[in-house]
């Protein structure tokens, strides 16, 4: 029997490269998008097994499908998809310009879109599959200097929603992740400056790590949580509770 295939976006370090580990290690064949050719072998060489590496632009639609088009004919159906590429950028709304509005959008929401597009159909004929998207804190609370990031991450959590919705009565469930403080790239700027603010606000006192992200993945792709679509998982150590 074929092992079933896993893609995850912006798979080559972070919470994406933990994702991608855990996949491996629950036995799929794990496909990974991202533009950083050196990362991207270098994970390759370190972890070995079932994993593949697609260079792509997830701001460019015409880019995804083509790359969509490469791994349904490389590897047949896709059964769990994981987006989770984005990118935080830091400007002052009053500042902010179109171009870096848009790029947000289409990086964080836009190309979540595209590629649930591509690989949906392929779920529902199967009868099985999984959709989580990597969202965020931000998506519920405001965070100064990212009007833009919290806008995308928002609007993931409701693609999510309404996605389950539709696709959930065939066997296609659909859930977000929402991160708090997770010890990445992406937040060291921040941290230099916010760490001890941020831990004196968590519960669990101490900062995320991608494993922990990648748990939560583990849970919403197994069959364990065949009863859980729509919904947005907080994993941030009690910083933001409802």
């Amino acid at each position: 029997m074929r092992k079933k295939v896993s893609v995850v976006t912006g798979g080559s370090r972070g919470i994406g490269r933990a994702i991608c580990e855990m996949l491996l290690d629950e036995g799929y064949t794990v496909v990974f998008i991202a533009t950083n050719d050196k990362k991207s072998r270098e994970f390759i060489s370190e972890r070995g097994g079932d994993l593949h590496y697609y260079r792509c632009d997830v701001s460019d639609p015409v880019a995804i499908e083509e790359t969509c088009r490469r791994i349904k004919d490389e590897f047949g159906t896709v059964s769990v998809l994981v987006n989770n590429a984005g990118i935080q950028t830091h400007v002052p709304f009053l500042e902010m310009s179109a171009e870096c509005w848009m790029q947000t959008m289409d990086i964080n929401l836009n190309s979540a879109f595209y590629f649930c597009r591509a690989f949906a159909q392929g779920m529902v004929d199967n009868k099985w599959g999984r959709i989580i998207n990597i969202a965020s804190m931000s998506a519920r609370r405001g965070s100064n200097k990212h009007v833009h990031y919290c806008a995308s991450k928002a609007g993931l959590v409701g693609m999510t929603r309404a996605l389950s919705l539709e696709l959930a009565r065939y066997g296609v469930t659909v859930n977000a992740v929402c991160p708090g403080i997770v010890d990445t790239d992406i937040v060291q700027e921040t941290l230099s400056f916010k760490k001890e603010i941020w831990l004196g606000e968590m519960h669990v006192k101490r900062l995320g790590q991608p494993a922990d992200v990648a748990n939560a993945v583990k849970f919403l792709v197994s069959d364990a949580s065949d009863w859980v679509s729509g919904q947005s998982l907080d994993i941030n150590g009690g910083i933001l509770t409802p």
